[in-house]
């Protein structure tokens, strides 16, 4: 069985600690938008860590389901703030956060 190890942010990290054991799923995403996922299959597991400058850790993980392209609103509408932000405002302002400057939100309605 393989393992994937993702580099997350510690704010998303610290959103998800906040629901704590409410927490069934949550949605890792990517702020590129542009390239699917295919280092794990359905059932592996997924580890999150936070950036060398956030400690360097491992944080939680869990069992990897699948990778879909979705526009940011219904990411928001199927995981709300298991996105790990806690509105569809924070949840644009963070991906932008992390993309190119001057590069358009992906997949934005």
């Amino acid at each position: 069985m393989k393992a994937y190890v993702g580099v997350t942010d510690v704010d998303w990290y610290h959103q998800l600690s906040l629901i704590g054991d409410e927490v069934s799923q949550v949605n890792f995403w990517s702020p590129g938008g542009n390239r699917a996922f295919a280092a794990l299959k359905q059932g592996e597991i997924f580890l999150f860590k936070t950036r060398a400058r956030d400690g360097n850790e491992i944080v939680g993980g869990g069992v990897f389901d699948a990778f879909v392209f979705m526009r940011l609103a219904e990411a928001w509408e199927l995981f709300g703030s298991q996105n790990g932000v806690r509105s569809l405002d924070e949840f644009r302002s963070r991906v932008q956060m992390y993309r190119r400057v001057g590069s358009p939100l992906p997949f934005d309605a």
